[in-house]
């Protein structure tokens, strides 16, 4: 069992290479840690929502959390790790993994607005004040208030998120990115909005959505149907999702068949934390097949892309950690 420094470490992004392989390699080899990994993320979530701050005072802190936990019937979850139940409380009181939340007063006197985080390779489940279910992934920044002036929720993001959301005809679930409005007509349906892409992609899986563009109505979504919005163009096109799974990082997986090197290079890039520089632009557009648990570290998956392809490519290291990948 790895200490909870160690695994701390490793949620953080603070672990080197080296020491990530080598922890991923034990979680691919033991289902038991492999599972208490990711139930430390959802046992932070849980104590984030009572916004446990890292200075807390530990006794309190551990009674309020303990608590929560006990009420949400976590408890007996717990007992069956015995000798692990300490590193699980320790690294819930850090509160300083998985999702993070702030509220404060915002706007009008009664409105509250709520922000939520994740972190680098952190994905987590949040729920808001509403009800709605938010799953966010890899970086992700979310805030929400509720309106009392329009009675409105409206919600910004930053990232990746699946939203499902609890429809209230009387108070409208609005995701507001300046130019760009969707509005929820009682909906499952997930955003790609990250600050660095200049496309904002959505897709409808249950229920109905409407987008509008400077206020006004472009499209209304259908299920199975996918948008992207063009920042640049302010243009909005329904796109085809054959190539990749929209929703595969909710798994913890990068799923893609037949899709464009350079989009799963994207993908690849946001979730490891380094920059990719294409010194060949054809290879770009070239088609790769790719099915595979995101625990493994990124120059096994690049190997893999390689393997029997086209594709030739130099990492840069800074730290001991990749900084750069140079496709040739």
């Amino acid at each position: 069992m790895e200490s909870h420094k160690e695994i701390l470490a490793i949620i953080r992004g603070e672990s080197s290479e080296r020491e990530k392989a080598l922890f991923y390699n034990k979680l691919n080899e033991d289902n038991e840690l492999r599972e208490l990994f990711y139930e430390l993320k959802n046992t932070w979530i849980k104590a984030g929502l009572l916004n446990v701050s890292k200075d807390a005072a530990p006794k309190a802190d551990f009674d309020q959390i303990w608590q929560r936990i006990n009420k949400d019937s976590w408890k007996n979850r717990f007992r069956k790790w015995g000798q692990y139940a300490a590193v699980i409380l320790i690294i819930v009181m850090a509160g300083v993994i998985g999702a993070r939340m702030t509220s404060q007063r915002f706007g009008q006197q009664n409105d509250q607005i709520y922000r939520f985080s994740t972190g680098q390779m952190s994905v987590a489940e949040i729920e808001l004040p509403d009800g709605s279910k938010v799953s966010l992934n890899s970086n992700t920044k979310i805030t929400y208030v509720k309106n009392e002036s329009n009675n409105e929720r409206l919600v910004t993001l930053s990232g990746e998120a699946f939203f499902d959301v609890i429809h209230d005809e009387q108070s409208p679930f609005v995701l507001d990115f300046n130019q760009l409005q969707i509005i929820d007509l009682g909906t499952k349906f997930s955003v790609k909005a990250y600050d660095e892409n200049e496309t904002i992609e959505t897709s409808l899986f249950e229920g109905a959505l409407d987008i509008l563009v400077n206020n006004k109505h472009q499209v209304s979504v259908m299920p199975g149907e996918s948008y992207v919005y063009h920042t640049n163009s302010q243009e909005v096109k329904r796109v085809r999702r054959l190539n990749s799974n929209p929703t595969a990082w909710r798994k913890n997986r990068f799923e893609y068949h037949n899709e464009k090197l350079e989009i799963i290079l994207i993908d690849l890039a946001q979730w490891y934390n380094f920059d990719v520089e294409w010194q060949n632009e054809e290879i770009k557009h070239k088609q790769f097949l790719l099915n595979i648990d995101k625990t493994q570290n990124a120059e096994n998956i690049l190997e893999l892309l390689a393997l029997g392809s086209e594709m030739k490519y130099e990492i840069v290291k800074k730290n001991n950690k990749i900084n750069k990948v140079i496709i040739k």
